[in-house]
């Protein structure tokens, strides 16, 4: 048995997982929310990594009473972070990728329009990616510029949310380069290696990062509060990449991964110069391959305006509540409507690559529950769309695979669009896609053994 968690800022998965023989089955799988923390500010956003480390714990002392672990496994959510003062010991709660600080004005623009003029397209390119919001090295040096922390002393250190974890297991400060490189600290094109030229431009030449490797194996091990045998625990990986390889991602398909936000993605074998000039990113994968990824899509963080909204309407008019599983539960039902006039747009959020929110083309007969929220979904239908010819120029994927509890409405949407209609359009086998994607690791570990 082996012990699976899959941590981000909205929940924490913890399961059981079966490897016997190749096949990955989920034994046993259960959700905790997170506790957003109070800081004053709504545009930051932090949570309780102590809360996060204690459900973990408390998980794995449990399991470890009922029999036999062989190993932990973390993927968890990417781009943020953790900062610890190595004087003081204390350490931050967790700074996730929806934060915003580095988007506060400073002098004649935001810290990020700073950021940007001041760092060349060549050294921030290699790790993949553009300057973005959601990066921890962005909204880092808006926090240390915030509150004068000098970063060049060798006074600080950084983890990502899994290596926080892993670090409070096992007592090291280690992450997967798929975890590693979407903070923005690191040289992705020479394997994953610190990028002191960007860190000394920033002042954080002192700072402590996170050690780095591309395997996959036991980076220490953890002792059980009630006692009994050490368990091995393995470096962190990042969430959409162990998702969509659970998913099924393979070389001549395409991934939707739906989840707070939707990321679309291809694999591609070699670095490729130009996707700093397109609207793709190019991530770390598995095996030494790439992800052409394309980000800040809609998803479910979009999605949930229109529920709160439904939400919102009971309480005022009907003076009723329903859970919020209810309220989806019905979302569901509505959501499949292909017939609906209702022109809905999803961008409700600044940083979306299409951000524009509205509700278009109203008449008289067609502002209802249903076109509003058949309407949603058909907009993420539509921009997903636009995105095909992007990762998959050549038109030579055969296939769509969507990673998504809403999975089998976007489908339904995106057959007959334009680009979609010459794709077989298909569904990731379960909703455990990260547990899953974890254990396929396991077992490729143990076929090269």
């Amino acid at each position: 048995m082996y012990i699976a968690i899959d941590a981000g800022s909205s929940f924490l998965k913890l399961g059981r997982l079966d490897v016997a023989g190749g096949n990955v089955t989920v034994a046993a799988s259960e959700r905790h929310a997170v506790r957003r923390t109070a800081v004053g500010q709504s545009y930051k956003y932090e949570y309780d990594i102590a809360g996060i480390v204690g459900q973990v714990r408390d998980y794995i002392d449990r399991a470890a009473t009922e029999g036999d672990v062989e190993g932990i496994l973390i993927t968890a959510q990417m781009h943020g972070y953790v900062l610890k003062d190595l004087r003081t010991g204390r350490l931050s709660d967790y700074v996730s990728w929806q934060d915003e600080r580095c988007l506060v004005t400073h002098g004649d623009g935001s810290y990020l329009d700073g950021l940007r003029a001041r760092i060349p397209a060549d050294v921030i390119a290699r790790s993949g990616m553009r300057l973005k919001c959601e990066m921890a090295v962005c909204n880092l040096y808006a926090d240390a510029c915030e509150r004068k922390l000098d970063l060049s002393d060798g006074g600080y250190e950084i983890f990502t949310l899994g290596s926080c974890i892993t670090q409070q297991l096992c007592g090291r400060n280690i992450t997967h380069i798929t975890s590693a490189v979407p903070t923005g600290f690191y040289d992705l094109r020479a394997g994953g290696v610190p990028n002191r030229e960007l860190l000394s431009m920033l002042g954080m030449s002192g700072l402590h990062l996170p050690e780095v490797t591309d395997e996959f194996l036991p980076c220490g091990v953890y002792h059980p509060a009630g006692g009994g045998a050490a368990i091995p625990v393995y470096p962190d990986v990042g969430d959409q990449q162990v998702s969509i390889l659970g998913g099924g991602l393979d070389g001549g398909s395409l991934n939707i991964n739906i989840g707070t936000a939707t990321q679309m993605s291809s694999v591609s074998t070699a670095w490729e110069p130009g996707f700093y000039d397109s609207i793709y990113e190019l991530r770390p994968y598995f095996g030494g391959r790439y992800l052409r990824t394309v980000t800040k899509l809609p998803g479910g963080r979009s999605l949930q305006v229109i529920a709160d909204f439904f939400a919102d309407v009971l309480r005022t008019f009907g003076g009723s509540e329903l859970s919020m599983p209810q309220i989806w539960d019905r979302v569901m039902e509505l959501a499949g409507d292909k017939d609906g006039t209702l022109d809905v747009r999803t961008g409700f959020y600044r940083g979306l690559l299409f951000n524009e929110g509205a509700i278009k083309n109203i008449c008289a007969s067609n502002f209802s529950c249903r076109e509003l929220a058949s309407g949603a979904f058909a907009d993420l239908a539509r921009v997903f769309d636009d995105i095909i010819p992007v990762l998959d120029a050549s038109g030579s994927a055969g296939k769509i695979v969507i990673c998504s509890k809403f999975g089998e409405v976007i489908r339904k949407h995106m057959r007959g669009l334009p680009n979609a209609r010459r794709y077989d359009i298909g569904l990731a086998p379960d909703a455990e896609n990260s547990f899953h994607g974890l254990g396929l690791l396991v077992c490729r570990g143990k076929e090269r053994k």
